[in-house]
């Protein structure tokens, strides 16, 4: 039976290992979401969906108890999306792999090595090097460490069955220029670990069965103190196709939503189903229906415009 959403995000912690330029510093209390709350949460959202996504902010192969919350995200019937920074691989790919029929997506983001701010003055030491210099030692080993520690994993993600994706989504883009001077290097690594023919696709290439490249444009989060110039007309997929629950069980109309600014309700207070049929939420619905951004966060997003060319 068809549900109400393509998919649900459930934040299970919004801590992360790395400090990544492109992603947004949220003001809300660092935590991990406990067993207990995933489970009223994996409840909740299993009337509404068959697919959950396993992040807003945070890396969730820091949770410690990230197998239990896979064990029981297949008691309540869900497939699960994950996306990680990669780094953590290693040490948790076998627990993932164990569980691989849980799955039905794992993205695997390997712009955030680059961006991590930590890498700061090795970004200063590569911009001294001429154009036709390497990158420095430094940085290219651990990159190259990097990226065949992720494609280690994924070769065997991808022969499990689960649709394995690497992301590079720090291209320019008229929102700022991405931290990407190491694109061409980690081009090149995945070359030699995917010799064969490459197939375009409309954002990337398919690299073999199940495993795929995908680029895409670095993209700035609406947030209170965005100075996004704000549209009061236009729509998004929030409350249609999708929406997150936050590591506090707090609800918000969508995944972009860092901050918690437009809090819908709590599951900690009420049902899912009372939450969005909540004034708010019903308001919010009613003006994409009618091409209205009720939000003032709404009015500063730009990612929504991408939905029109690329599912998120």
């Amino acid at each position: 039976m068809k549900k109400q959403f393509k998919r649900i995000y459930i934040e299970i912690s919004n801590i992360c290992n790395l400090n990544c330029s492109f992603c947004s510093k949220t003001k809300r209390e660092k935590r991990l979401m406990s067993i207990e709350e995933f489970e009223k949460a994996a409840s909740a959202a299993s009337g509404y969906t068959n697919k959950i996504a396993l992040h807003v902010l945070g890396e969730p192969l820091l949770h410690p108890d990230l197998g239990v919350i896979l064990d029981t995200a297949r008691a309540y019937s869900l497939k699960i999306s994950l996306t990680t920074n990669g780094t953590l691989l290693k040490s948790k790919g076998e627990l993932l792999l164990s569980r691989c029929d849980v799955f039905k997506r794992i993205n695997i983001s390997l712009h955030s090595l680059e961006a991590n701010t930590q890498l700061t003055e090795f970004e200063k030491s590569l911009a001294t090097c001429s154009e036709k210099q390497r990158t420095p030692p430094d940085i290219s080993d651990k990159m190259r460490e990097y990226v065949n520690e992720c494609a280690d994993f994924a070769e065997n993600s991808a022969k499990s069955g689960i649709y394995t994706v690497f992301r590079l989504w720090n291209l320019d883009s008229d929102e700022g220029v991405g931290r990407n001077s190491q694109n061409s290097l980690i081009g090149e690594i995945l070359k030699s670990r995917y010799p064969e023919p490459q197939q375009d696709r409309y954002s990337g290439f398919r690299l073999e069965e199940n495993t795929f490249l995908e680029y895409d444009g670095l993209f700035t989060w609406p947030t209170d103190a965005s100075d996004t110039v704000t549209n009061t007309r236009g729509s998004c997929h929030g409350l249609c196709s999708q929406i997150a629950i936050l590591a506090d069980l707090t609800v918000v109309p969508c995944c972009l939503d860092s901050n918690g600014e437009i809090p819908l309700g709590n599951l900690k207070d009420d049902s899912l189903e009372n939450i969005l049929n909540s004034a708010r939420a019903k308001n919010i619905k009613d003006g994409f229906k009618s091409g209205n951004l009720v939000e003032p966060l709404c009015r500063k997003c730009t990612f929504r415009t991408r939905f029109k060319t690329r599912n998120n």
